[in-house]
């Protein structure tokens, strides 16, 4: 139960949601807070002018046609800010032209969704493009006008969309006619109906204006439509109905669409209409229904796994003793921030505090890295409950590139934080090396145009995406056998169907026979093929060509009188050498070992025809298979080290589904596949610290009283001992500066006491003692680095007592002898 408060803490994270500019658009003002990343992205016409939704807008009471001119001047705005190809590079002329293009949207904008009547609309560029000043009206020397673009204009004003502001009344009543024909802002529950009704007319068959009448061509009845006896229209009765079947005076139903009669004599106009309208009630109902049917068969499930909520566990050192602060991921993993949902209580910020700190010490320590450098050299932040969506198709967390920062949402996020993270290393190592805005790493590893980037990358890293996709293979005698008859069977059935593209039609049993037996004669005589047969683009007037292809347009010409053009005999004696290479090639080629897409890879592609993504091909993306085989390193590493941390990762190996047929479909790498793709991930690791991204992590340091080694009585420490302590590195480090004499006594006497000691309660009285005297007691760093010296201390003063005691020893067993008196003989040596 948490006893404190747990608030957000370090770097405000913010971000921009496009959620927030759904209904309103973004303005301007709304770009101080973004990021480069997130100003590239937002800084479009779908946020800027999102598509407002025109069919509500037409049910509140707005006309068709006006809603048409509004979409189509909607249209006219360019998708994003024009810069030029020189200044891309430069970001304040990106930042300038992003403020630009969103000041003019956003005015244009409000000003297109503000006109209300047709007038308003017809005098759009006057009112808004000329009198804002976005263009300037001139007069000519010679006569007429001019119209120059400003820079304020953002280069977004077009010649249509100058046009479309101030078109004449007859072309707005076209424009009119063309929202009708459209359909446009009719909401789907009624384009059936609406489209069946426009379709159909009826009409009185009054033998002058609408008149049935015999149609030559197809031997049936026709009804014609004239206007004023100068043109005429045509619709035709394919029901086989004679012309005494049409009563004058009578209502009929016309198809205006496929011109056809679709109903005839009918009693009344009434009548005729109430037709129309039920068969256009009974085309949206079908419509509904096979739409509901077919959405309901192709809907894809979303991938759903057991979160652990409150069973995250984990088993492994114990990194702090205490519950996890907001001050342990500033001062010691050094994220830039972190941040909690409202809705997560107080106790759920606690836990998942500590959680997510244990989870974070326990990925630095199989990887083998600082701590801080979980947080990406401070660039990391994270966030609980905080930046979902929420809901049941809620993600279980994420990693938001533009922030740099991963959501872990408040019930799923436990089991996913490697996961995630794996993607951010993968954009970490992307923006070192200055990938184009929207690529991580994982992206770019394996297109060719990034080639001159890559050779900055770590090597792993584009290993690691080839080896998710693909593995070398060696087939056996039998599999090379196998795929040698495949084949074979394949080019028998590809030659088969090019000798029955010009086979000759008609013939008899016996020619047939004949047929057959030159076709048999073709392929056998193979061998006599030399190449380039009927190949035209030659300087010399000799053809190569084949006999029994002669053979056969000489006879197909006795059978139809046309021979097998000189292009067909091309192609046919293309596709026979493609045949005989097939045919003839051994099965050593067979046996050559070949790349093969992985079992990892397949089973990802099948994932994505299975289950639901926010984009088509997401299991089998590069940056998701990587995090997925990242999840699985992890996975094992923590095993091989004999702990378990089921908060860092615990869905890693998941990721798997039954086919029909009982087999198993994976979306993570296994066997050998994983066995390979984990060393790869270390040895990515390994030029990771190569390059500076990460770091080795400190000895850890216990503190504890080592044992003697000394089988005599405890080392006793003297006063010298104790102020080579003082005197240490670490201890003048957090030494107090100013003290009174009492104090450094006290101080004197901790210390003391310390290193006589040396446990973690010693430690501990020194750092109160320094919070007494100064309000802040010794960082968990610094103490480390205390408790190193005093084991220091300690060793040197032992070390001096045993070479003392060892030297004694010696001296106690040498007999006692009378010196001797020195001779000439000594001097001369």
């Amino acid at each position: 139960m948490a006893t404190r408060k747990v608030n957000d803490f370090g770097e405000k994270i913010g971000g921009a949601r496009k959620e927030l500019w759904a209904s309103v658009g973004l303005r301007i003002t709304d770009l101080g807070a973004m990021t480069p990343l997130e100003r590239a992205k937002y800084a479009r016409k779908d946020y800027v002018f999102p598509r407002p939704n025109w069919e509500k807008l037409m049910a509140a009471g707005e006309s068709q046609e006006l809603l048409y001119w509004k979409n189509e001047m909607r249209k006219f705005l360019p998708t994003g800010p024009l810069v030029k190809a020189s200044e891309k590079e430069n970001p304040e002329k990106c930042k300038a032209a992003q403020e630009a293009y969103v000041d003019f949207c956003s005015n244009y904008r409000d000003a297109v969704m503000g006109v209300k009547t047709v007038e308003e609309a017809r005098n759009f560029s006057q009112t808004f493009l000329i009198d804002k000043g976005y263009i300037v009206k001139s007069q000519k020397p010679w006569g007429g006008e001019s119209y120059t673009r400003q820079a304020s204009a953002a280069y977004c004003v077009s010649d249509a969309m100058f046009q479309y502001g101030r078109m004449s009344a007859s072309r707005f009543a076209r424009l009119k006619e063309q929202a009708e024909r459209e359909l446009f802002a009719v909401p789907k529950s009624r384009r059936s109906y609406e489209s069946l009704k426009q379709r159909m007319k009826a009409v009185q068959l009054d033998g002058h204006f609408c008149k049935a009448e015999y149609d030559g061509m197809s031997g049936g009845v026709r009804v014609r439509l004239s206007a004023n006896g100068f043109s005429s229209v045509y619709f035709y009765d394919r029901n086989n109905s004679k012309l005494e079947d049409y009563e004058i005076g009578k209502m009929i139903i016309l198809d205006v669409r496929k011109n056809s009669v679709v109903e005839k004599n009918i009693a009344s106009e009434e009548l005729a209409n109430a037709i129309i309208e039920k068969a256009a009630k009974m085309a949206q109902e079908k419509e509904e229904n096979s739409k509901a049917e077919k959405k309901e068969s192709n809907r894809k499930k979303k991938f759903e796994f057991e979160d652990l909520g409150a069973d995250a566990w984990r088993s492994g050192p114990e990194y702090l003793g205490r519950p996890a602060t907001e001050k342990d991921f500033l001062d010691e993993l050094k994220f830039r921030g972190g941040e909690f949902g409202n809705w997560v209580s107080n106790n759920e910020r606690q836990d998942n505090l500590t959680a997510a700190y244990n989870a974070f010490r326990d990925l630095a320590r199989v990887l083998n890295i600082a701590p801080e450098d979980v947080s990406l050299n401070g660039q990391l932040a994270i966030a609980f409950g905080a930046r979902g969506q929420g809901g049941k198709s809620a993600a279980a967390a994420h990693y938001e590139r533009l922030r740099t920062v991963i959501n872990l949402t408040r019930y799923h996020g436990a089991g996913c934080l490697a996961h995630e993270w794996g993607h951010a290393f993968d954009d970490y190592i992307g923006k070192k090396l200055n990938l184009p805005i929207g690529d991580m790493l994982s992206d770019a590893a394996d297109q060719y145009r990034y080639k001159e980037v890559l050779k900055a990358a770590p090597k792993a890293m584009v290993e690691i995406i080839e080896l998710m996709k693909f593995k070398e293979t060696t087939p056996t005698k039998e599999e090379a056998a196998s795929a040698m008859e495949e084949a074979v069977a394949l080019a028998d059935k590809s030659i088969a169907r090019w000798l029955d593209s010009v086979k000759p039609t008609g013939m008899d049993e016996q020619q047939q026979e004949i047929w057959k037996s030159l076709c048999k004669a073709f392929v056998d005589g193979r061998d006599a093929l030399q190449g380039g047969e009927y190949f035209t683009i030659r300087r010399s007037s000799r053809l190569l060509t084949y006999a029994p292809l002669e053979a056969l347009s000489d006879f197909k010409k006795q059978v139809t009188g046309h021979v097998i053009s000189k292009q067909s005999k091309f192609e046919l004696a293309t596709a026979l050498h493609q045949y005989s290479e097939t045919v003839n090639r051994p099965l050593e080629e067979y046996m050559r070992p070949h790349l093969v897409q992985t079992d990892f890879y397949r089973g990802s592609r099948e994932f994505d025809g299975m289950f639901a993504k926010e984009s088509q091909g997401y299991w089998s993306s590069n940056r998701e298979m990587f995090a997925r085989a990242f999840d699985t390193y992890i996975e094992d590493k923590l095993s091989a080290a004999g702990t378990s941390s089921t908060f860092l990762t615990s869905h890693a190996s998941k990721f798997h589904r039954k086919r029909e047929d009982g087999t198993m479909i994976r979306a993570y790498p296994v066997g050998e596949e994983r066995q390979i793709l984990n060393q790869k991930f270390d040895e990515l690791i390994a030029e990771a610290k190569e390059m500076g991204l990460f770091h080795e992590p400190e000895k850890e340091i216990t503190i504890q009283k080592p044992e003697s080694k000394d089988k005599t009585e405890d080392v006793v420490l003297t006063d010298e001992s104790t102020k080579a302590f003082l005197n240490s590195a670490p201890m003048m480090a957090i030494e107090p500066k100013e003290m009174t004499d009492a104090q450094k006594e006290q101080w004197y006497d901790a210390a003391s006491n310390a290193l006589t000691q040396r446990t973690a309660e010693s430690f501990e009285a020194l750092s109160d003692l320094r919070k007494e005297f100064l309000g802040r007691a010794i960082p968990a760093f610094n103490l480390k680095k205390v408790a190193a010296a005093a084991n220091s201390v300690y060793e040197d003063a032992r070390r001096d007592i045993y070479i003392e005691r060892q030297v004694d020893k010696t001296a106690a067993k040498q007999p006692e002898v009378e010196p001797r008196q020195l001779s000439f003989a000594d001097y001369s040596r």
